[in-house]
């Protein structure tokens, strides 16, 4: 897991979003297999901050709730997480209101 947030990471940051996505999702296969869900959490609300990032915010939507329900898992604990990641989807939502609609002229 450690070594694909990893290489994700390198991905992120040379603008590999396609590669990035792929390791970063290895990660969190080997962390729920490892029962850790709050760090899964923390790679899909890092994968959910690269998508809004570039403007993907269908695929950033889908990623922050995704990580939402990791941290509700832990009924409290991850209050703090869960208040970012609420915060993150508004800000998500947001910026998906103000874009142009594809069907618009």
């Amino acid at each position: 897991a450690v070594t694909h947030n990893q290489l994700g990471n390198i991905y992120d940051d040379a603008g590999d979003v396609a590669r990035a996505t792929r390791h970063y999702n290895e990660a969190i296969r080997y962390k729920e297999q490892a029962g850790n869900i709050y760090s899964a959490g923390t790679t899909r609300f890092n994968l959910a901050l690269m998508h809004k990032q570039r403007g993907d915010f269908r695929v950033a939507l889908q990623y922050a709730h995704a990580a939402l329900r990791d941290f509700q898992r832990y009924q409290g604990r991850a209050a703090d997480m869960e208040a970012r990641t609420r915060g993150l989807i508004a800000e998500i939502e947001k910026a998906q209101a103000g874009q142009p609609s594809a069907f618009s002229s």
